[in-house]
Protein backbone atom coordinates (compact mmCIF):
# COMPACT_ATOMS: atom_id res chain seq x y z
CA UNK A 1 0.00 0.00 0.00
CA UNK A 2 1.74 3.32 -0.58
CA UNK A 3 2.26 5.58 1.75
CA UNK A 4 1.88 3.17 4.33
CA UNK A 5 4.41 3.06 7.24
CA UNK A 6 3.26 -0.19 9.16
CA UNK A 7 6.45 -2.21 10.04
CA UNK A 8 6.65 -5.31 8.51
CA UNK A 9 8.25 -8.52 10.78
CA UNK A 10 11.49 -9.05 10.17
CA UNK A 11 12.29 -12.71 9.41
CA UNK A 12 14.25 -14.86 12.26
CA UNK A 13 16.76 -17.30 10.80
CA UNK A 14 17.03 -19.49 14.33
CA UNK A 15 20.15 -21.00 14.88
CA UNK A 16 20.83 -25.23 15.69
CA UNK A 17 21.09 -25.44 19.08
CA UNK A 18 22.42 -29.24 19.84
CA UNK A 19 20.84 -30.66 22.59
CA UNK A 20 21.84 -30.20 25.96
CA UNK A 21 24.05 -33.69 27.55
CA UNK A 22 24.06 -33.86 30.86
CA UNK A 23 27.80 -34.99 31.97
CA UNK A 24 27.63 -35.59 35.97
CA UNK A 25 31.55 -36.24 35.51
CA UNK A 26 31.85 -32.88 34.16
CA UNK A 27 31.10 -30.04 36.73
CA UNK A 28 31.55 -27.46 33.77
CA UNK A 29 29.59 -28.97 30.57
CA UNK A 30 26.23 -27.01 31.23
CA UNK A 31 28.71 -23.69 31.66
CA UNK A 32 29.82 -24.63 27.81
CA UNK A 33 26.85 -25.40 26.68
CA UNK A 34 25.69 -22.56 27.33
CA UNK A 35 28.30 -20.65 26.31
CA UNK A 36 28.21 -22.34 22.73
CA UNK A 37 23.95 -21.37 22.53
CA UNK A 38 25.39 -17.59 23.74
CA UNK A 39 28.14 -17.54 20.71
CA UNK A 40 25.26 -18.96 17.66
CA UNK A 41 22.89 -16.06 19.53
CA UNK A 42 25.25 -13.17 18.80
CA UNK A 43 25.33 -14.44 14.81
CA UNK A 44 21.25 -13.31 14.64
CA UNK A 45 20.99 -10.07 16.69
CA UNK A 46 16.89 -10.14 15.27
CA UNK A 47 15.95 -12.52 18.21
CA UNK A 48 14.11 -12.11 20.87
CA UNK A 49 14.61 -13.09 24.47
CA UNK A 50 11.54 -15.48 24.08
CA UNK A 51 13.28 -16.82 20.75
CA UNK A 52 16.28 -17.37 23.30
CA UNK A 53 14.26 -19.05 26.14
CA UNK A 54 12.49 -21.07 23.82
CA UNK A 55 15.06 -22.56 21.84
CA UNK A 56 17.13 -23.53 24.94
CA UNK A 57 14.09 -24.94 26.38
CA UNK A 58 12.87 -27.15 23.15
CA UNK A 59 16.42 -29.08 23.41
CA UNK A 60 16.33 -30.09 27.13
CA UNK A 61 15.00 -33.66 27.99
CA UNK A 62 12.46 -33.75 30.27
CA UNK A 63 14.35 -34.32 33.95
CA UNK A 64 16.47 -31.64 32.91
CA UNK A 65 13.91 -29.08 32.01
CA UNK A 66 12.04 -29.90 35.47
CA UNK A 67 15.40 -28.53 37.15
CA UNK A 68 15.39 -25.33 35.38
CA UNK A 69 12.24 -24.48 34.11
CA UNK A 70 11.43 -22.01 36.92
CA UNK A 71 14.61 -20.27 35.96
CA UNK A 72 13.67 -20.41 32.57
CA UNK A 73 9.86 -19.45 32.09
CA UNK A 74 8.12 -16.42 34.15
CA UNK A 75 5.62 -17.03 36.63
CA UNK A 76 2.97 -16.70 34.00
CA UNK A 77 3.42 -18.26 30.64
CA UNK A 78 1.43 -15.95 28.81
CA UNK A 79 3.96 -12.95 29.86
CA UNK A 80 6.43 -14.66 27.64
CA UNK A 81 5.20 -13.46 23.82
CA UNK A 82 7.94 -12.22 22.64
Amino acid sequence: MAGSTAATPASVQFPHIPPFAHDPSDPTSATTWLRQVEIKYAFVPNLTEAHKVGLVAAVLDAETFKRVDRALLPEDITTLNG
